[in-house]
C-alpha cells in the first residue's frame, strides 16, 4: 500500500503562522482520515498534541521527514467540500484563522481538548529496576496523565516517564474531551429466562445457580421489569423504594442488563411539536409576492431577493408559504432572526406548523443543547432551522432556502473573530448550493435596497398592512414644551394620559427606552465631571436594586462596579447630581403613576437567565401584564394583537451619534417600534418624544416612508463616498502603554498610505487617522483607530492581511492590531 500524506490546518495557530502542514496517515487510520475530518496531530519541537483540520488529501510523498497523525478527533464532526470552501472564504474575507472559522461553524466545546495518558507496552523490554515503582503505578492507574504522574512522583517521575516513552517501554494514548457531551438515558431490562426469574423471586425451587434473592428490593425490581419489560432508573425509583446501588447490584449479578440510549436535549420540548399546518387567507399582494419568489425557488439556481413590506403587511406568511414549498421539494431551510427575544414567538409559530422537523440554534442554549441541535441537523433529522446569526452555518442537507428576517439589523454582524456578516455567509452558501437567499425587512439596509433597485436582487414589495389592520396614528411630542412647563421626567403629559386611557380600555402598551440603569451617570456639581470607570474612558451608569433603595455605579463595557464615591475624584467636592433617565427610573415612575398595573421591564439586566425572554414575552402575550418597558429588544418583530399604544421615550438617543449610519439606524428603530401598535382590528397610536420634532428622519419614520428616506440618504452617501458606494475598513491598535499605541497607530497609517501609493497605485484609498477610538480606554487598554475608504478587491484585502501578519509577529506585551471590514458602526 502506498504511503498517504495530507495537508492539515491547526485550529489553535495564530494568524501569522496559520498555514497548512504535511502529515503522514498511518495505515490503521487510512480508512477514517479523509479531507474534511478533524485529527489529532503532534506539533512543534515538543510534539505537543493539537487538533487540526485535513484540507487536502493524497499528496505526493514529501522529501523531508514527516510526522504522523495520531488519531481521529471526532467521528461525527467533519466538513464537506462546500464547507471547506466556506472556511477558506471566511479566512480570506475576514482575516480570521482557520480555527476561528471552524469554531464558528460547530457548537462551542464540541471538540475542545486532548488528554494524554500513558500505558505500558505489552511487548516492551523489561526496564531497569529503578523504574519498577513508576511502571507499577502506571499499570494500576486508569489513564495516568502526565499531571497525575507529576503529582505522585514529582518532576523526576515525569521526566522518567518521558524517557521510558522514548525507549518504547511506554506508549502515549489520547482521549478527546468535549465540554458538550451527548446525553444518554440508561434503560434496564431482564436478562434471565422465566425459570430463573421464578427461582429468584421465590415462586419455585432453586433453578441451577439461581435461588431466591434475600433482598425484597431486588425482588421488587425484577418483578417490575417482568411486567414492564424496559424502564429507566428514574421510572424504577419512582415506583419502588430502591436505590441506584440496588439496581447496579442486579446488573453486576447478571440478572438485568443496562442499555444506554442517546437522546436530544431540547429546551423547547414542551412546545407543541405536533404538525398543525393550516392554510392562510392571502391578500392579493401576498399572492403576487409568493408567485414571484416561488419562481426563483423552483429554478433551483442561485438567486437572491428582497421582500420589502411595511410593518404588519404579512411578510411572515409569505415566508412560511415559501418554506412549505421548499420542504415539499425535499430541500432544507434556514431562517435567521436578529434577536434571542424573538425566539419564543417564532418557535411557537414554526413548531406548531412544522413539528419535530424544526431545530433551534441561538447563543442562550447550553453547549449540550447546541451540540444536540447541530447533530440533529447533520444527521438529516431536522430540515428547518430557526436561529440567530450563527445558525447561518447549520449543516442543513440539500439547502434550498435561506431567509434573513429583519435583514437590516446590526446583530447579524459579528464583532469578534471571525468578523463575518451573516448576509455574506448566506450569499456564499446559496451560490454554492443553488439556493434562494431571501432578505426581509420593513426598513432594509441601504446596501440591500440599492442592490434590489439595481436588479442584483429581485425586489418584492408589500405596501399595505394585512387584513383589517391599518398603520397606527403617530404623534410627535415636543419635549422642549414639557421642560418649559416644569416636566423634567421621561414621561410627557400626553403619554401619561394615553397610558391611562389604554389601561382603562384593558389594552396593552409597549414603551421603548434604550438606556439601561437608573441614571445615565453622576456628575460633580462643582466641576461638572462625571464619575468615570478606572478601566475605560466612559462614565459609570447608576443602577439600583428592585425596590430602588440601594444603588451602585456600573461600567457597561468592562463590568467594573463601585459605590458612589464620597467626593469628586477631580476636585474633591462632596456634591453630586444624577443626570439622565435610565430604564429603571422610568419603571419606578410608571409604578408610581399606575400602581395597579403590572409592568414588565425587559433589558439585559432583567433577562439574564436562560428562559427569561420566553417567560416575559409569554406573560405579556397572555395579558398578565399591561405595560412592556424595554430596550431595543422590544422594538422589532413582536406581534401582540392587544397592543394599541407604543411610546418612544427618547427618539434622539441614536440620532446624533458620530456614525454615518446614525440616520439609518434611527429611521429603522422608529419605524419598527411604531409598527408594534395596532396590528389587529384595534386601532393603534404611537407617541414619539423628542427635542427635535421637525427632524426629517423622525418625520419620515412617522409616515413609514422608507422610499423617500432612501432617496434622501443615498444622495448623501454618494456625495460623502460612504457605503454602498465604497467599502470601509477600520484598523484598531490597542495596548496598555499609551505612548506605544499612539506611535504604532501613526506608523500604521504611514504604512497604509505608502502601500497604496507605491505598491498598489491602481487601488486608491482614503485614509483617516489615527484618532482615538470612540471608547479610547477600554478594560485597561488604550485604543486608536484608522478608517480607510476603498474597494475591497483581492489585492486590497491581501495588503491588509500583510499589515495584520506584521503586527502578529510582535511580542504579547506590544500593541496589537484588529481589522474589521465594513463594520456596522465606526
Amino acid at each position: 500500500m502506498e504511503n498517504r500524506f495530507v495537508k492539515v490546518h491547526l485550529l489553535n495557530n495564530p494568524y501569522v503562522i496559520d498555514e497548512p502542514f504535511t502529515y503522514f496517515v498511518p495505515y490503521q487510520l487510512s480508512s477514517v482520515v479523509r479531507k474534511g475530518t478533524l485529527v489529532v496531530i503532534p506539533f512543534g519541537r515538543t510534539n505537543r498534541t493539537q487538533i487540526g483540520l485535513v484540507i487536502e488529501d493524497s499528496l505526493p510523498e514529501p522529501t523531508v521527514k514527516t510526522k504522523s497523525i495520531i488519531a481521529l478527533a471526532s467521528e461525527e464532526i467533519s466538513f464537506s467540500d462546500t464547507e471547506l470552501q466556506l472556511i477558506a472564504f471566511m479566512k480570506d474575507q475576514t482575516l480570521c484563522t482557520v480555527g476561528d472559522a471552524v469554531r464558528a461553524m460547530i457548537p462551542s466545546g464540541a471538540v475542545s481538548s486532548i488528554v494524554t495518558y500513558y500505558s505500558v507496552r505489552e511487548d516492551a523490554d523489561t526496564p531497569d529496576a529503578k523504574h519498577a515503582e513508576l511502571l507499577s503505578f502506571i499499570r494500576s492507574e486508569e489513564k495516568p496523565t502526565p499531571e497525575i504522574i507529576t503529582e505522585r512522583f514529582g518532576v523526576s517521575g515525569y521526566l522518567a516517564a518521558r524517557e521510558l516513552l522514548s525507549q518504547g517501554v511506554l506508549e502515549a494514548k489520547y482521549d478527546i474531551k468535549s465540554k458538550a457531551v451527548g446525553k444518554e438515558i440508561k434503560y434496564y431490562s431482564l436478562c434471565v429466562d422465566d425459570s430463573a426469574l421464578s427461582a429468584l423471586l421465590g415462586h419455585s425451587d432453586a433453578f441451577g445457580k439461581y435461588k431466591k434473592l434475600r433482598s425484597a428490593g431486588h425482588r421488587d425490581i425484577l418483578s417490575l421489569l417482568a411486567m414492564r419489560t424496559r424502564l429507566c432508573a428514574e421510572d424504577i425509583k419512582a415506583e419502588l423504594s430502591v436505590s441506584d446501588a440496588q439496581i447496579s447490584a442486579l446488573v453486576k449479578k447478571g440478572y438485568i442488563q443496562l442499555e444506554a440510549e442517546s437522546v436530544y436535549r431540547d429546551p423547547y420540548e414542551s412546545r407543541s411539536r405536533e404538525n398543525h399546518a393550516k392554510d392562510f387567507s392571502l391578500s392579493h399582494g401576498q399572492e403576487s409576492a409568493i408567485a414571484s419568489l416561488s419562481a426563483l425557488l423552483d429554478s433551483k439556481k442561485p438567486a437572491a431577493a428582497l421582500l420589502h413590506g411595511v410593518t404588519g403587511s404579512g411578510k411572515t406568511v409569505v415566508m412560511m408559504k415559501l418554506i412549505d414549498r421548499a420542504l415539499s421539494q425535499g430541500r432544507g431551510v434556514i431562517m435567521l432572526i436578529p434577536e434571542i427575544a424573538l425566539t419564543p414567538q417564532t418557535v411557537d409559530l414554526f413548531c406548531s406548523r412544522y413539528g419535530k422537523r424544526v431545530a433551534i440554534i441561538h447563543s442562550s442554549l447550553s453547549g449540550g443543547e447546541r451540540l444536540d441541535a447541530y447533530m440533529k441537523i447533520k444527521r438529516g433529522e431536522a430540515d428547518l432551522v430557526i436561529g440567530t446569526r450563527s445558525a447561518v452555518f447549520a449543516p442543513v442537507k440539500n439547502l434550498g432556502l435561506l431567509i434573513i428576517d429583519e435583514e437590516h439589523e446590526h446583530t447579524y454582524k459579528s464583532d469578534q473573530n471571525p468578523k463575518y456578516h451573516a448576509r455574506d455567509i448566506a450569499r456564499f452558501r446559496c451560490a454554492k448550493e443553488n439556493a434562494l437567499m431571501l432578505l426581509a425587512s420593513a426598513t432594509p439596509s441601504l446596501e440591500s435596497y440599492k442592490k434590489a433597485r439595481d436588479g442584483t436582487y429581485k425586489l418584492v414589495e408589500l405596501t399595505e398592512r394585512f387584513g383589517d389592520a391599518v398603520l397606527p396614528d403617530v404623534r410627535v411630542v415636543d419635549m422642549r414644551v414639557e421642560l418649559r412647563v416644569g416636566n423634567i421626567g421621561s414621561l410627557s403629559s400626553a403619554l401619561v394620559d394615553e397610558l391611562g386611557a389604554v389601561l382603562h380600555r384593558k389594552e396593552q402598551s409597549i414603551l421603548f427606552l434604550n438606556r439601561r440603569g437608573y441614571h445615565n451617570y453622576f456628575a460633580c456639581m462643582s466641576c461638572g465631571s462625571p464619575i468615570k470607570c478606572p478601566n475605560c474612558s466612559v462614565s459609570l451608569t447608576y443602577h439600583t436594586d428592585r425596590i430602588y433603595q440601594r444603588g451602585e455605579l456600573v461600567c457597561h463595557w468592562c463590568g467594573y462596579r463601585s459605590k458612589t464615591p464620597d467626593e469628586c475624584p477631580e476636585c474633591h467636592s462632596k456634591y453630586f447630581r444624577p443626570v439622565g433617565t435610565g430604564i429603571q427610573l422610568a419603571q419606578q415612575k410608571l409604578e408610581e403613576l399606575y400602581p395597579s398595573a403590572n409592568i414588565i421591564r425587559m433589558d439585559t439586566d432583567t433577562a439574564s437567565s436562560k428562559n427569561a425572554y420566553d417567560e416575559m414575552l409569554s406573560a405579556f402575550r397572555a395579558q398578565r401584564a399591561q405595560i412592556l418597558l424595554g430596550t431595543q429588544m422590544v422594538t422589532k418583530g413582536h406581534d401582540f394583537p392587544n397592543v394599541t399604544l407604543v411610546g418612544v421615550l427618547n427618539a434622539d438617543a441614536s440620532l446624533y451619534l458620530n456614525d454615518f449610519r446614525a440616520n439609518e439606524k434611527t429611521f429603522s428603530m422608529l419605524t419598527q417600534v411604531i409598527g408594534r401598535a395596532g396590528r389587529s382590528k384595534k386601532h393603534g397610536l404611537a407617541l414619539i418624544q423628542t427635542t427635535d420634532p421637525d427632524n426629517d428622519i423622525i418625520r419620515l419614520a412617522s409616515r413609514q416612508d422608507y422610499k423617500t428616506f432612501y432617496e434622501n440618504e443615498i444622495v448623501t452617501r454618494k456625495i460623502l463616498n460612504y457605503p454602498p458606494f465604497c467599502d470601509i475598513v477600520t484598523l484598531t491598535v490597542s495596548g496598555e502603554n499609551e505612548e506605544n499605541v499612539l506611535s504604532d497607530g501613526k506608523l500604521l497609517s504611514e504604512m497604509i498610505i505608502d502601500k497604496f501609493k507605491n505598491g498598489l497605485p491602481d487601488a486608491p484609498v482614503a485614509c483617516y487617522g489615527p484618532f482615538p477610538a470612540p471608547i479610547y480606554l477600554q478594560n485597561g487598554k488604550f485604543r486608536v483607530r484608522i478608517m480607510v475608504k476603498c474597494k475591497l478587491t483581492r489585492a486590497v484585502r491581501n495588503a491588509f492581511a500583510e499589515f495584520y501578519k506584521e503586527f502578529g509577529k510582535r511580542k504579547p506585551s506590544e500593541p496589537s492590531l484588529s481589522i474589521d471590514f465594513n463594520p456596522t458602526s465606526i
